[in-house]
């Protein structure tokens, strides 16, 4: 049987046919990691270790930051990080340290929807300060890419399907009814940050949509801007 991510969502979402060779036959390929896939895995690595830490201040996260940019060895792209963990700082500094505290934070969960199993990790969850049953899911973005305008990211948001299944998550975790949850987006090289409540989500026709698709065995091939950096491209053939 197989447990299902929002990562393995997202790409049977991009390429059925990769979701088949990585999760239903289990070709394992390997790619070196890109200066942006980097990025974000610093930048990530970074937040969560400065907010797992009692001590949160902006020295801290950035001494923290250098010690992890190291990997990137790309100046253009440790230069995007140098902004986006200034633009978090302020963003953490404006909406988080005066309303919320860290609840979970890079906590494994497993969980049962749609009639299938899920697992992953949350990177975090903020608990309200002053109303303990409200809770708000963050997931932060380091990529580069031009937002034309806000409706762009409001679409993101409430397409999202990770942040869907993480605040089923919570809900059933803690106990708290959906309507008590928010979902977010932090777009830090852009300082863009966009909110709404839970029950705002259209993510759940999208995985409903794919669920009903894999089970069908619709394993098509597609081709888009993915297609470039897919660890199985020499084994897609030309159609």
């Amino acid at each position: 049987m197989i447990v299902h991510s929002a990562f393995s969502l997202s790409q049977y979402e991009a390429c059925p046919y990769r979701w088949y060779l990585m999760y239903k036959i289990k070709i394992y390929r390997y790619d070196p990691p890109s200066p942006a896939q980097l990025l974000g895995k610093s930048f990530h690595k970074t937040v969560k270790s400065f907010l797992k830490s009692s001590y949160r201040s902006q020295k801290w996260l950035y001494q923290l930051w250098k010690q992890n940019k190291k990997v990137i060895n790309d100046m253009h792209f440790e230069m995007i990080g140098d902004i986006a963990i200034e633009c978090w700082w302020k963003w953490y500094k404006a909406t988080i340290i005066l309303e919320y505290i860290p609840k979970k934070i890079e906590e494994e969960f497993n969980i049962f929807i749609m009639g299938h199993d899920f697992k992953g990790y949350i990177d975090s969850v903020f608990q309200k300060k002053y109303e303990t049953d409200k809770y708000l899911i963050s997931d932060w973005k380091t990529g580069s890419w031009e937002i034309k305008n806000i409706n762009d990211v409001d679409k993101i948001l409430k397409d999202s399907m990770q942040l869907y299944i993480y605040g089923c998550m919570v809900a059933e975790s803690l106990k708290v009814d959906t309507s008590r949850i928010d979902i977010a987006l932090y777009f830090a090289a852009h300082d863009k940050y966009v909110v709404c409540p839970l029950t705002e989500s259209t993510a759940e026709m999208k995985i409903q949509k794919c669920l009903e698709d894999i089970s069908e065995g619709n394993y098509r091939k597609i081709k888009g801007d993915s297609c470039s950096y897919c660890p199985y491209k020499d084994s897609c053939d030309d159609e």
